[in-house]
Parts: C-alpha cells; sequence; structure tokens
C-alpha cells in the first residue's frame, strides 16, 4: 500500500472543490498531493504549497475556465444593490472584494450574460 501524500492548506481565492464552494479564508486538512496541484493549475490561490509544476492542457484550462466563470455567476447572486454600475451591470471591484481574485470587465460580462440567461430560464419555468 503507497503512501499519498497530503498537504493542510489555506483557500486564499474563492474555489469550486468537487462542485462546492469554497470561500476565502477556508482551512482544508490532508488534502492529496494531486487535488492541490490541480488547484495551482487552475490558477486557485492557496497556501501551503511550493514549486508545484503549473502545466495546463487545453482541456483542463477549459475545465478551469467554466468553473471560474460559476463562481463569478454566483458571486453576482450575493451582490447588495449599491454593488452594481448605473448602468446595472455589477462592479468588478465588488466581485473581486467577494471573490479574492482579480477579474476582467470582459470576464464579468460574460457571467453577467449568464447569470441573466439563468435568471430568464428560470422565470420561465415559473410561468
Amino acid at each position: 500500500m503507497g503512501d499519498t501524500k497530503t498537504l493542510d492548506v489555506t483557500i486564499t481565492s474563492a474555489v469550486l472543490i468537487a462542485g462546492k464552494h469554497m470561500p476565502r479564508g477556508k482551512q482544508l486538512r490532508g488534502v492529496e498531493y494531486s487535488l492541490a496541484r490541480s488547484m495551482i493549475s487552475a490558477n486557485q490561490a492557496i497556501e501551503g504549497l511550493h514549486d508545484l509544476d503549473p502545466e495546463v492542457s487545453a482541456e483542463q484550462q477549459q475545465q478551469n475556465d467554466a468553473e471560474r466563470l460559476e463562481l463569478i455567476v454566483a458571486a453576482i447572486g450575493e451582490l447588495g444593490p449599491d454593488d452594481f454600475t448605473q448602468g446595472g451591470l455589477p462592479e468588478v471591484e465588488a466581485l473581486e472584494g467577494a471573490l479574492g481574485f482579480d477579474l476582467s470587465a470582459a470576464e464579468r460580462d460574460q457571467a453577467w450574460k449568464t447569470h441573466k440567461a439563468r435568471q430568464a430560464e428560470a422565470e420561465g419555468q415559473e410561468g
């Protein structure tokens, strides 16, 4: 029986792990090295890891981008009324504060489009 290397880590940016939202500051004990490595590959900042190779396949990058989008969409749903521009868009800075990582206006726009489409779909199912 081989020993699996594990690490204790602290999430420093919001992240989805196995479909669950992990907020910034969450401490995880006994994280398998391979999972920790994939978190680094996904550009998810975690404390407790050093010198990991961040090489990512195109397929993994697409999955990472989709998870990042889901985090941004989830954060939009938690914003208050003062966290929106006069034009009705979520403030990038408010999202960055909620998520703990930087994002571009283009990422915000894509997440906003996804959020609005899901709202419209949900309203259509209610009627």
